[in-house]
């Protein structure tokens, strides 16, 4: 019988938020060294959901594929009581219908990320700062840098003159900090990661990486909390444990490949990764140690790792949905030997042998699984659409598009797709700066 873990989503009830006219903005997180106080800006509620979950998440209803509406926005996220959005240099408020209301703005400094939970919300800036804000009054509780500016040289020029930026993957967030990486191709270091107290935006620590662990970590969904620890994924197929408490390395895997997906939790607390050409690597982390260690190869053969193929495998217990060898080869075009294609498959958990596979659906982002009263299905951007397969057992159904365009054109960089039971409906990145509530 296969197991699954699943999350149950609560609906709940909407109040509108206020417009900026009425909150007159937010004080600059530009050049933030030190936490700068901001001033109250109040908001109100905004619908209860659930969080995505790693693996599946319990929905009353599979989405059909109707758009019902659509957001200009470069990153969303939700907590059990409201639903945010960034654009440009604003943070949103949006509500059931996907009507935003302007919450915060960072004067011309470009969000990048946001994060959500009941009591805060904290969003990424492009300046290498993080900003936090009350989610119930939405004051601007405080912006501090996690890049340090005396410890960076510039080491390259921005063609149209203007300020060099940094990019980063989503924050994650514990009960007393948030966790933020930021990586930029104009600095030296090029990399910095740091945590910062939700408190007071006081640095808890923070360190450069090397340009190998900037690569890596560009992948969304490769870091994420183990108790007192954060696992990363760094450059050369390596997983790194770090203090969560300190900053302090204590301990690293190396499955020796390429990580080309984000790191999953196992439903027997376990964790697993996927390297560039489908080997399966899990290993159990506890009380700051790595154990069973265990690497798996699906194919002898050198599959093609061309173009983007960020996706984190998806635990259902006793099998495990990943990118798998196709069984079809193509001609490379240096004139190398013929390389095997990746598609989307199921592989046993135990045995890792590949119990089913569909063929030409390589996700260009994270698919995303439901499970309802009605049934089970996987949402998967593929050939730049998105298409719905119905799960059965440990075997795919019918698969079919739902003629949604989900063009792709920054990669890797994309955040994965959540589901909001308040609306109800799957948020789904949909091209560059925009979201779109597919129900």
């Amino acid at each position: 019988m296969l197991e699954r873990r699943t999350f149950l989503a609560l609906a709940g009830s909407m109040a509108a938020g206020v417009s900026l006219s009425a909150l007159g903005g937010c004080a600059s997180a530009q050049d933030a060294g030190s936490p700068t106080k901001g001033s109250s800006n109040p908001v109100g509620t905004a619908p209860s959901q659930a969080s995505l979950g790693p693996d599946s998440l319990f929905c009353s209803g599979l989405p059909t594929g109707r758009e019902l509406w659509r957001i200009d926005a470069r990153d969303m996220a939700v907590s059990a009581t409201s639903i945010w959005a960034v654009s440009e240099s604003t943070l949103l408020s949006v509500d059931a219908g996907g009507l935003t209301s302007a919450v915060c703005d960072f004067n011309g400094v470009q969000a990048l990320r946001v994060t959500a939970s009941d009591a805060c919300v904290c969003v990424a800036l492009d300046d290498g700062s993080l900003a936090c804000v009350d989610a119930k009054t939405g004051q601007l509780l405080w912006t501090a840098s996690v890049v340090d500016a005396a410890g960076s040289t510039q080491t390259a020029e921005v063609s149209d003159g203007s300020r060099p930026t940094w990019t980063a993957i989503p924050v994650i967030m514990d009960e007393t900090a948030a966790y933020a990486l930021f990586s930029s191709t104009a600095f030296e270091p090029s990399c910095w990661m740091g945590a910062l107290a939700l408190a007071d935006g006081n640095i808890v620590w923070r360190q450069p990486l090397s340009y190998a662990a900037q690569m890596a970590n560009g992948i969304v969904g490769s870091w994420r909390l183990a108790g007192d620890a954060i696992l990363t994924t760094t450059g050369g197929g390596v997983v790194d444990a770090i203090d969560a408490r300190t900053g302090a390395n204590i301990g690293a895997v190396d499955a020796e490949g390429w990580v080309t997906g984000g790191i999953t939790r196992r439903m027997d607390s376990g964790y697993l990764i996927q390297l560039a050409d489908g080997t399966i690597v899990s290993f159990a982390f506890a009380d700051g140690s790595f154990t069973h260690v265990s690497i798996h190869r699906l194919t002898d053969a050198a599959p093609t790792v061309s173009g983007v193929h960020y996706v984190r495998p998806i635990d259902l217990g006793d099998a495990i949905i990943c990118r798998v060898p196709a069984d079809v080869y193509e001609e490379a075009s240096d004139g190398s030997a013929a390389r095997m294609k990746m598609t989307l498959g199921i592989v046993d958990a135990e045995s890792f042998d590949v119990l089913d596979r569909l063929d030409d659906m390589d996700p260009q982002r994270q698919p995303l699984l439901l499970e309802a009263s009605d049934g089970t299905a996987l949402y998967v951007a593929a050939g730049n659409l998105l298409h719905r397969v119905e799960l059965e057992g440990t075997s795919f159904g019918a698969a079919s598009s739902l003629g949604v365009s989900v063009l792709d054109s920054e990669g890797s960089m994309y955040p994965e797709p959540l589901w909001c039971e308040s609306v109800p409906a799957m948020l789904m990145p949909v091209g560059t700066g925009a979201f779109a509530a597919i129900g």
